[in-house]
């Protein structure tokens, strides 16, 4: 049986156990004929991740152990796509394998970065041939930033084996990232015609919103899809993270936080080019109405629950590529750990 990815929201949430079964109601009460109940069976339902937007509504305790026995991960969001908490199914994590991610060198740690960041820029590539179809033939400056980005991309890719610190191989991974964002800008998005949005919305925007100087709180629907899809990314690579039984906290890419499990970042790295490839073709081709998106007096874009409830299963489709990382990175720090450590994948530079 596929598993699939729940999506709720409204002022009428509500998860408790009936009858042995899960019982979730969600909609809004205001909303004629919106409000809903759906049943989950022990063992038989399709069900493996909970996804919350908002936070209005009740879950028992109940229903919070009924899913951590059915492996169910739950994850609750803000409206600006943020993760606000979680409920993950544990799993032990032997102290052996904390030890080793806690105590790898820097040389491995940096074969393990270019491998990682080198698996990125791959897959960036792929995205960027993807979005070069609709343009190929008609739209010369567009097609010239893509070139280019993928050139750079090679470039970099090349050089992270060279590198001698983390510090080192973030430059090239900020450079590759600032060609391929720029590849993006500037798409238009089919918009129904009669219904007026705001002007910026009617096209890709920069990655990094002027609100916040990163990501976070995107002004454009295409980003603010995104943020929602990346923090589902987050919580899956968690997932598998916890189900390969290694520890989340130990970052090597991204700097160790106190409040951040810094490893899940780098697991994603070699994913997030896929997940932009598939809401671009999402979002590319349908249709939007100006209801799809609200935003609020920060200038701050919105998604509405419709529209998070279409693009957020669209990660499912992304599970084997997000359980190979992890097991591939999984393997160094657990059985065969002498042996394992020189065989770290090769960086693919391969020109495409």
């Amino acid at each position: 049986m596929e598993k699939q990815i729940m999506v709720l929201s409204g002022h009428a949430m509500d998860i408790r156990i009936n009858g042995g079964r899960l019982k979730i109601k969600d909609g809004f009460p205001a909303e004629e004929g919106s409000v809903k109940e759906t049943y989950l069976s022990r063992g038989t339902n399709d069900v493996d991740h909970i996804v919350i937007l908002g936070n209005s509504g009740a879950v028992t305790f109940d229903a919070i152990q009924w899913m951590m026995e059915q492996n169910v991960l739950v994850t609750m969001l803000d409206y600006t796509g943020d993760v606000i908490t979680e409920f993950m199914p544990q799993g032990h994590i032997s102290g052996i394998t904390k030890r080793r991610q806690a105590t790898a060198d820097n040389a491995f740690n940096m074969k393990i970065s270019a491998w990682l960041l080198g698996e990125k820029f791959r897959q960036q590539r792929f995205t960027l041939q993807f979005v070069s179809k609709d343009f190929n033939g008609y739209d010369e400056g567009r097609t010239s930033r893509i070139d280019k980005a993928i050139a750079i991309s090679n470039d970099r890719g090349k050089a992270l084996s060279g590198c001698i610190n983390s510090g080192s191989q973030m430059i090239l991974e900020a450079q590759t990232a600032a060609a391929y964002w720029q590849c993006f800008e500037g798409i238009q998005l089919n918009w129904q015609k009669g219904k007026v949005v705001p002007e910026h919305w009617q096209a890709i925007q920069n990655r990094t919103s002027p609100k916040t100087g990163s990501p976070r709180k995107a002004i454009d629907p295409f980003n603010a899809c995104l943020n929602y899809l990346y923090a589902v990314l987050e919580s899956r690579t968690k997932y598998f993270c916890i189900k390969n039984k290694i520890d989340p906290d130990f970052g090597i890419i991204h700097a160790d936080h106190q409040n951040r499990e810094s490893l899940i970042f780098d697991l994603m790295e070699p994913i997030r080019p896929k997940v932009d490839r598939l809401l671009y073709e999402w979002i590319r081709y349908r249709k939007l109405n100006a209801k799809d998106f609200f935003e609020t007096r920060e200038g701050i874009c919105k998604v509405m629950p419709e529209i998070a409830k279409e693009i957020i299963p669209l990660v499912k489709s992304l599970d084997w590529d997000i359980s190979e990382t992890v097991k591939d990175f999984a393997r160094y720090f657990k059985n065969g750990w002498t042996e394992t450590r020189e065989t770290i994948p090769p960086i693919v530079a391969c020109v495409l």
